[in-house]
C-alpha cells in the first residue's frame, strides 16, 4: 500500500475525483446520442473518458459530437451503423479499432420500442384475441433485433479489443453494459391507451416485453461464459427516465440534444398511465451516476441494476 500509506494519501485515493478519473478509459456506446445513451456519454465525457457512440444516423451523430467537441477536446467521435447486423457489428468493431488498441467498455444501450396493444377495459375472449393478434412476425424479429440480438453480436465483435484493455489500463478491468428495463421483470404493459390492467407498467407491448426480457437473461449468460476471460457483464434495468426517445414525453429538443422539459412534469405526463414514485423521472445525473459506479468498481459481476425510482414496488414483478 505504498501510494496509501498515511491518512492524507488515502483519503485522495478514495476522493470522488480519484475513484471517477477516468483518464485513459475508452468506451463505447450504442444509442449514445440521445436519451439515457446521451446521458451515459456525457458522464463519461466529462470524468475524462474518450467514447464513441454509435447512431443509425450519421448526420444526427455528427450533430451531437459537434455540440460537445469543443468542450472536451475531441474526446467524442461518431459513427453510424445499424448494430442490429453481424456483419455491421464486425465493422464497427473494426472503425474503432483502426483508431483504439483497447476498449475498456461496450454499453450494449440501443434500443427499439413498438406501439402498444389497445384493449378496452371489459375485454372478453375475442377482445385478447383481436387485440394479441395484431402483433405480426415482423414485430417481433424487428424488436427483438436491436434490443436482444444486437447485444450479442457486439458484445462478439469487440472482445478482442475489450481483451486488449487488460494489459493497456490495468484500472479499468474490461466490462460490457447491457441496458435492459424494469419490462423484464414487469407482469404488465406499460402505457396502454385503454388498459386491460390498469394502472399498467411493463414495456409498449409483448414483442418488447420479451426483447427486455431477454436482454437481462443475456447480461447473465454472458457473465458466466466470459469468466474465464476476466470480461465483466453487467445491466442496467431503467424505470421511466428523462428521456425524449420514452415515447409518451412530448417535448422539444435543447441545445445539449435533451428533452426540454423537467423531471417533474415528464412524470406528469405519465401518470395517467401508471405511477412514479416521489412524483419525477430518472434523470441525467442518477443515469450518470450508475454508469460511473459501474465503470470504476471493478468488484460487481453479473448483476442488473434497477434504477427506476421504486416504480416496480407499486407493480406486480418478479424483481
Amino acid at each position: 500500500m505504498a501510494s496509501t500509506d498515511t491518512p492524507e494519501k488515502l483519503l485522495q485515493s478514495l476522493s470522488s475525483a480519484t475513484l471517477h478519473n477516468l483518464d485513459g478509459l475508452v468506451a463505447v456506446v450504442t444509442g449514445g446520442s440521445t436519451g439515457i445513451g446521451l446521458m451515459i456519454t456525457t458522464t463519461l465525457l466529462a470524468n475524462g473518458a474518450r467514447v464513441y457512440i454509435i447512431g443509425l444516423d450519421q448526420k444526427q451523430v455528427d450533430g451531437v459530437v459537434a455540440i460537445y467537441d469543443k468542450a472536451v477536446g475531441g474526446r467524442l467521435v461518431g459513427l453510424a451503423g445499424d448494430v442490429s447486423k453481424k456483419e455491421e457489428a464486425k465493422r464497427l468493431a473494426a472503425e474503432v479499432g483502426r483508431r483504439e488498441s483497447y476498449v475498456n467498455v461496450l454499453f450494449n444501450n440501443a434500443g427499439v420500442v413498438i406501439a402498444n396493444l389497445k384493449k378496452n377495459a371489459n375485454a372478453s375472449v375475442d377482445d385478447y384475441v383481436n387485440a394479441f393478434d395484431t402483433y405480426s412476425e415482423s414485430d417481433f424479429h424487428s424488436v427483438s433485433a436491436v434490443n436482444t440480438f444486437a447485444m450479442y453480436f457486439m458484445s462478439i465483435a469487440f472482445l478482442k479489443l475489450l481483451d486488449a484493455s487488460k494489459g493497456m489500463r490495468k484500472k479499468f478491468p474490461p466490462q460490457i453494459v447491457i441496458t435492459s428495463s424494469i419490462n423484464a421483470w414487469s407482469k404488465m404493459r406499460l402505457t396502454c391507451v385503454a388498459p386491460l390492467y390498469d394502472p399498467d407498467t411493463a414495456g409498449r407491448g409483448i414483442p418488447y416485453l420479451l426483447s427486455k426480457s431477454a436482454a437481462a437473461h443475456l447480461t447473465k449468460v454472458l457473465a458466466h461464459e466470459f469468466l474465464p476471460l476476466q470480461i465483466r457483464v453487467n445491466g442496467i434495468a431503467p424505470g421511466y427516465v428523462f428521456s425524449y426517445t420514452t415515447g409518451d414525453l412530448k417535448a422539444d429538443v435543447n441545445a445539449l440534444g435533451f428533452p426540454d422539459i423537467s423531471r417533474e412534469q415528464c412524470a406528469q405526463e405519465i401518470k395517467a398511465l401508471f405511477d412514479v414514485p416521489f412524483g419525477k423521472s430518472g434523470g441525467h445525473t442518477d443515469m450518470g451516476k450508475l454508469a460511473l459506479m459501474l465503470v470504476t468498481n471493478e468488484f460487481i459481476n453479473g448483476e442488473i441494476v434497477l434504477i427506476d425510482g421504486g416504480t416496480l414496488l407499486l407493480y406486480p414483478a418478479g424483481y
